[in-house]
């Protein structure tokens, strides 16, 4: 734990300095919000339907951080070797991956913050209720996804070949989602933006959505996703095969 924790404040001090990261994650969700929904401007919907709307954004951030921020980002050290040296250093390669999942979890704590304050004060939405669901859902889903995703990592080819593609990986999953899709669909095994919608549907809805049969498959599929991640730590290679080739 103190070696991830060391692993931590040095990937926070590069999330401080790399402005990028709280770009990708709050102003190009915020981009395409404005984009899309400019029309709130002169007729805001009700409350109900306005969180739903805003759920959709929050997956897409919590995604944006899990894959590009988080997968993407440990892929590309590895293919540079510092994921090699700093695995020496710290004597694991677990502690680089959850220090640098635990630095971005605290930096999409703060980009949830301010993309909802942004949102509450442009179209004149409570605050604190924007703040406190999307902070939810983070808690609830940020830590399966990003396991999840940690089979990224695992690939066996060089950045430059791969990178650009999970840069649209994002998008691609929000776009096969449907909210017509059940609870029991097993798209929620194979897509983690359906799980995250679904939760987010039992954050914003509460009472409403909220069945014991519900959660017990969400709790399945998020139990399933760390699992996934814990077992592919054992596939990660401290340097990529393709360049050693």
């Amino acid at each position: 734990m103190r070696k991830s924790y060391e692993f931590f404040l040095i990937f926070i001090k590069e999330n401080y300095y790399n402005k990028m990261a709280i770009f990708w994650v709050v102003f190009i969700p915020l981009i395409f919000f404005l984009i899309n929904h400019s029309n709130w401007f002169t007729n805001t919907p009700d409350q109900h339907q306005a969180y739903l709307q805003l759920s959709l954004f929050w997956v897409f951030m919590i995604l944006i951080s899990a894959v590009v921020n988080t997968a993407v980002e440990l892929f590309t050290m590895r293919d540079r070797g510092f994921f090699k040296m700093f695995s020496f250093i710290a004597g694991s390669k677990s502690s680089i991956i959850f220090g640098k999942g635990l630095a971005n979890f605290s930096l999409l704590i703060i980009s949830m913050v301010l993309f909802n304050a942004i949102i509450a004060l442009l179209f004149q939405l409570n605050p604190f209720t924007l703040i406190w669901m999307g902070l939810l859902l983070v808690f609830l889903t940020y830590i399966p996804a990003a396991l999840f995703f940690s089979w990224i990592i695992a690939l066996p080819f060089k950045a430059e070949s791969i990178v650009p593609a999970f840069s649209l990986l994002t998008i691609l999953l929000i776009y096969l989602t449907s909210r017509t899709t059940g609870f029991d669909s097993y798209i929620l095994l194979i897509n983690p933006a359906e799980f995250m919608i679904r939760v987010a549907e039992l954050v914003v809805t509460s009472s409403e959505a909220f069945t014991y049969a519900n959660l017990s498959v969400l709790s399945v599929t998020a139990c399933l996703y760390i699992v996934v991640g814990l077992l592919t730590f054992k596939f990660i290679n401290l340097e990529s095969k393709a360049s050693r080739n």
